[in-house]
């Protein structure tokens, strides 16, 4: 079936538009897969049951490891297809065809090591001998589940180059839906705990994965995969390599957490319940200005790669003034309304006061993390892995971990707030330094331009470059 071609609509839409269109379906999915994670805690918590919550907990991290893999295929393919249409020069289907390789390659392998290896990973994630078998349950199903993930997680991204956010929000959310509508059937009516719960997830990975399937061999798409030698070739590192700052980043949260979670053990199940429930809002308030970032990256690397300064100023300076202003609002409703937000998911006092308190302090930084966000989006964009990497590790590596060494309860409890000052602060003047350089070759005072001053340049297309 022919495929369709032409201009994307980037170039005749105002940045309201752009805003709306490309912005408004990732926050859904982002908000969405926020419940999605949130189901499975608040329906299982319903069974009164904390040695179960903490299972599921406790495992999430391994879990996690699944959207890793989606997320460095897809980051890296959602950058290069954008800026190659911004460039016009082609190859569309054969970098799709290469992230399909890779996410079916990595989903087999990730399952295998799972399945493999759980008798061995569950004592590393500080699994308790009573949580030990519910762990093992939810595990045992997610892992089966992991080749479907990672394609939906990875072709939900890269379909957005193209422009196709709604269809990317659709297949998030009837994963989500199905998810969320399976949880009490399979959790309470079914009284399968844990199981269901897992199974629940499985078949809405499931269903997303089938619908993209589909999509991409109807005729509204031009990334229908394509697999050739000379594709696999020239494409397979330049896809690895833009998709690490963003895998990276999923990958030290999850290794993060699972230090935290080990570091709790001494405190027992109802502490690592209390950091699970309370992170759960500043998770929300991230989504968000993660889904506004994720939105507009295809935008912002259409414009890279076309050299249209005009445009991409304007897109950055309106993205920012939203994100911030969205992150610090439900920022702010979030930090008024912890106690009931809490209570969705504990009654038990001693957790419930814990949570409370993990949640006020991890919403601190909230208007940070838009403008967090957008400049490791713009990098990745732009194509600089090296400074969006650095930003990555910044934020939940190294600044994170070295956080979490303060020690104490008290020193966990505000890590976080910690992380997103000293990040925020670093990815912001690195997004600025490589701006300045890209269209702006001066000498700047600002220490990241000089350090930026070794990295490739890169040319400005004739087609669309600025007068």
């Amino acid at each position: 079936m022919k495929k369709t071609t032409g201009n994307l609509p980037f170039e005749q839409q105002s940045a309201g538009k752009l805003l709306l269109t490309m912005c408004l379906p990732a926050v859904i999915i982002m908000v969405v897969m926020t419940v999605y994670h949130m189901t499975d805690l608040f329906f299982i918590g319903q069974l009164g049951d904390v040695t179960q919550l903490a299972a599921v907990s406790l495992v999430s991290p391994a879990i996690g490891i699944q959207s890793v893999f989606g997320t460095l295929i897809g980051g890296g393919g959602c950058a290069i297809i954008a800026r190659r249409l911004g460039e016009r020069k082609g190859g569309e289907r054969e970098i799709a065809g290469s992230c399909l390789l890779l996410s079916l390659a990595s989903g087999g392998l990730y399952a295998a090591v799972l399945l493999a290896g759980i008798g061995q990973l569950l004592p590393l994630l500080g699994v308790s001998e009573q949580a030990a078998p519910f762990a093992r349950q939810y595990l045992t199903i997610a892992a089966i589940s992991t080749p479907a993930v990672v394609f939906s997680t990875a072709f939900g991204n890269i379909i957005r180059a193209e422009g196709a956010a709604r269809q990317s929000m659709t297949a998030n959310l009837l994963g989500t839906m199905t998810n969320i509508l399976l949880d009490p059937l399979f959790i309470l009516v079914f009284g399968m705990g844990v199981t269901g719960a897992a199974l629940a997830t499985a078949l809405g990975n499931l269903l997303s994965a089938l619908y993209l399937v589909r999509y991409l061999r109807s005729a509204k798409s031009r990334l229908a995969p394509t697999l050739t030698k000379h594709g696999c070739r020239t494409s397979l590192i330049p896809i690895l390599t833009l998709g690490l700052p963003s895998a990276l980043g999923n990958l030290l949260m999850n290794l993060a957490g699972g230090i935290q979670n080990r570091m709790l053990t001494g405190y027992g199940d109802q502490a690592i319940a209390a950091f699970s429930v309370g992170g759960k809002a500043a998770m929300l308030v991230a989504m968000v200005g993660m889904g506004i970032a994720i939105g507009i990256q295809p935008v912002l690397g259409y414009f890279w790669g076309a050299g249209n300064r005009q445009r991409l100023a304007g897109m950055l300076r309106a993205s920012t003034i939203t994100a911030v202003a969205c992150t610090s609002l439900l920022g702010g409703c979030c930090l008024l309304f912890a106690p009931q937000l809490v209570h969705l998911f504990t009654t038990d006092p001693q957790t419930s006061e814990l949570a409370i308190k993990v949640t006020r302090a991890a919403l601190v930084t909230a208007p940070l993390l838009g403008g967090y966000y957008l400049s490791g989006n713009l990098l990745q964009a732009a194509g600089r892995a090296l400074p969006a990497t650095i930003a990555s590790i910044l934020r939940q590596g190294l600044v994170l971990l070295a956080a979490k060494l303060l020690g104490g309860l008290e020193g966990i409890v505000w890590s976080s707030a910690v992380s997103d000052l000293m990040s925020s602060a670093a990815a912001i003047l690195m997004a600025l330094s490589v701006y300045r350089r890209r269209f702006y070759r001066k000498t700047s005072s600002n220490p990241f331009f000089r350090l930026t001053r070794s990295w490739p340049k890169e040319s400005t297309p004739a087609h669309m470059a600025e007068k």
